[in-house]
């Protein structure tokens, strides 16, 4: 009589569904669902919406869904704000905000924003208020007060023109260059422009080199000039 008294309680409240909310006994909960997977499982048809709705029914803002991690003391709240803002926050340490990683967890994460306001895209640790670790494509205008352009090494940057053993061009080289390329020599075309954009690190060093060539130009003609007036 005991076992069978037993077997009833088992299929009775071993798994109980009203209105497809579901608790069955691995103790995870379905709405929607007969069969849920998770500990909470939410589910709806095509025609209707799958939400959870924390609501505050009083006072601007504080409807909070809670993450505690009892193990690190952590807990992190994704809640309203008074003015309609929305706030992710890490309640118990108050440093990373948001980190994106691959699965499996790569380094550097893909993107990282510190409580600071320091964002990194493929940097773990951003300085700055952007970090970035790799091309970064802007369809637009960029307005700055200032670019910074790093040099990866000395020998790039064109103090070699003033060296003993560099060998200037000759002007009428250098015309005859100008007349069949309508450019200057060493300095890319407009249809190279076009095609393969600007790197302005790499502009500036060039017409900086055309800039002190000229200047070995007039400093050649200004002793032919002293010469011919003495």
């Amino acid at each position: 009589m005991k076992k069978l008294l037993a077997i009833l309680v088992l299929v009775l409240f071993g798994t109980m569904s009203y209105a497809q909310n579901t608790f069955p006994g691995t103790g995870n909960v379905g709405m929607g669902t007969l069969s849920p997977i998770y500990n909470l499982h939410v589910t709806a048809g095509a025609a209707t919406v799958t939400a959870i709705t924390v609501e505050k029914t009083a006072g601007a803002g504080g409807a909070a869904f809670v993450m505690k991690d009892l193990t690190t003391a952590g807990e992190w709240r994704f809640k309203s704000a008074a003015g309609g803002q929305f706030k992710i926050r890490d309640q118990v340490h108050a440093s990373d905000v948001l980190v994106f990683e691959a699965v499996p967890a790569a380094a550097p994460v893909a993107l990282y924003l510190r409580s600071n306001g320091n964002l990194g895209i493929g940097v773990s640790n951003p300085s700055a208020k952007l970090c970035v670790n790799g091309e970064a494509k802007v369809n637009g205008k960029i307005s700055c007060t200032e670019i910074e352009v790093k040099v990866s090494s000395a020998a790039w940057w064109p103090d070699f023109v003033f060296k003993s053993d560099y060998q200037l061009m000759p002007l009428n080289e250098v015309e005859n260059y100008i007349n069949a390329n309508s450019h200057l020599p060493g300095v890319p075309s407009a249809a190279e422009v076009v095609a393969n954009g600007n790197n302005l690190g790499q502009m500036n060093a060039t017409l900086l080199q055309k800039v002190e060539e000229l200047t070995l130009y007039v400093i050649q003609l200004q002793k032919r000039v002293a010469t011919l007036e003495k």
